[in-house]
Order: structure tokens, then sequence, then C-alpha cells
């Protein structure tokens, strides 16, 4: 049986197409707010970015290592076209999640900012590991709650 040359394929063009793919995939998740921001000492954010809220609905940002309770007032600005937002905050499960509540409602129909972190002072984990500035949106449905 006579021997029949056999062709080797680069494996290259698909590990690059796949890379691509995936980087792709990586820059999409980041312009829409999808990759958490890296905090100090390997914990993690948690929240739904780009998220739309009622009136009357609480915000509510999880931590994968609890916030320090001194470190929250004076750390949190709410805002809705830079001018402040009225709002109430708390923190549940022992620190790990913050809870942000309008004081009567979140304005209807617009973008609500919250920044974390702020130039009056800075919010920290437990343990003094400061948590960089950090900001988040959500808009508010015009709807009945």
């Amino acid at each position: 049986m006579p021997h029949l040359p056999t062709t080797r394929r680069s494996k290259r063009p698909a590990k690059r197409a796949l890379t691509t793919g995936f980087l792709a995939a990586l820059a999409v998740l980041a312009s829409c707010g999808g990759i958490p921001p890296a905090l100090p000492g390997g914990a993690s954010l948690n929240h739904q970015p780009a998220t739309a809220i009622g009136p009357t609905e609480a915000i509510r940002v999880g931590f994968t290592r609890p916030l320090d309770p001194a470190s929250v007032p004076g750390s949190i600005e709410v805002a809705r076209d830079g001018c402040p937002v009225g709002f109430e905050y708390s923190l549940e499960d022992d620190g790990y999640l913050l809870v942000l509540s309008p004081q009567t409602e979140w304005p209807r129909g617009e973008t609500v900012t919250i920044r974390l972190g702020t130039e009056a002072g800075g919010l920290r984990l437990l343990g003094g590991d400061l948590i960089p500035r950090i900001e988040l949106t959500y808009f508010v449905e015009d709807r009945a709650q």
C-alpha cells in the first residue's frame, strides 16, 4: 500500500481565535460594568451592574470580606446629575452586605450614581485595607411598586 503524505494543521490559528474571542468577551463585560473591580486582600465586590431599580428599592452591594463599620459614614455618595440624593445605609450579614435605601424615593426615570470611597473618606475592609473609589450606576424605572 503506498504511503500517502499527511498534512499537519497548525493548532495556533484555532488557539488565536479562541484567545481573541475570550478577550473580546472580557472587553464587552468590562464596558458594561460586568467585571467587578479588584479590591485589596483578595476581596471582591458583588453587585448587579447596569441594572434598573424601582423608586423604593434598596440597592445591595456585597463584598467577599466584611466592611469596617467605622469607615462607612462619609465614604458613600449618591447623586443624580451631580446633585446629592438622600439615602440611608445599613450593614447586614456581619458587614458583608451594604444596603442603600432612599430616604423618600430614588428619582424616577433618572440615573443614580453611587460612589463608594469618596473625597471625604475612604471605605475600608475590616482589617484596614482601603477600597479604591468605586462608582456604580443604576437606572430608576418609573414604575409602581
